[in-house]
């Protein structure tokens, strides 16, 4: 039997589930099929699942949709001009002790792509690990650039059990301090006026 042939919008949500290990059917909603109906995604859901693009579990049997993106996906993915480095292609959801951790990264990446002006660029950290190629000490959650004005936010999510001033902004002043020029290359000179404002301070840039 063959299968439907995989659409613009199919490639940008398989990519966006690459990108991020995985990503709940809410958030797929969310962010890219917010202005449609749940048949919509359940569509899309169903077309990817049965072409081996897509793993679909249901949380505890009976919960909302988990997806990650299979080794099938990723090769369609890469057959269509996706770098490979760009993708974690997985065989199920995340491990049990990294699974609200990324979940709530996935919810970062959602709101912040809904924010005005959107960012051009999200990097969770395996993608700065390997971009990188392991040369950091340490690094944030979840890397948000902008290219024009040029900018960068680093998240870091807790889910209350990491203190900000000994964890967050120490890895961020490690970040720059390991390899500033490289943090410039990658993230423009904004970076390192972020890295060192106080909390509470305002970002140099505006999002909505």
């Amino acid at each position: 039997m063959r299968h439907a042939k995989l659409s613009a919008r199919d490639l940008e949500v398989l990519t966006a589930i690459g990108r991020f290990r995985m990503l709940t059917r809410p958030q797929v909603k969310r962010w890219f099929f917010d202005s449609v109906s749940e048949p919509v995604v359940t569509r899309f859901i169903e077309r990817g699942s049965r072409g081996g693009h897509l793993g679909v579990e249901r949380l505890h049997g009976n919960g909302m949709q988990v997806l990650w993106l299979t080794r099938k996906g990723r090769d369609a993915l890469v057959a269509q001009g996706i770098p490979a480095a760009d993708l974690f292609p997985a065989t199920g959801p995340a491990a049990a002790k990294d699974f609200e951790h990324t979940l709530e990264i996935g919810n970062a990446a959602v709101w912040l792509m809904k924010r005005s002006p959107a960012p051009d660029e999200l990097l969770p950290a395996w993608a700065l690990q390997r971009y990188f190629s392991g040369r950091l000490t340490a690094i944030p959650d979840l890397l948000v650039l902008w290219r024009n004005p040029a900018a960068a936010l680093a998240v870091e999510v807790d889910l209350g059990t990491e203190p900000v001033t000994t964890v967050l902004l120490p890895k961020l002043a490690l970040l720059l301090r390991r390899d500033p020029e490289r943090s410039r290359e990658v993230a423009g000179p904004q970076l390192a006026d972020l890295a060192q404002l106080r909390v509470g301070e305002k970002l140099p840039f505006e999002v909505a």
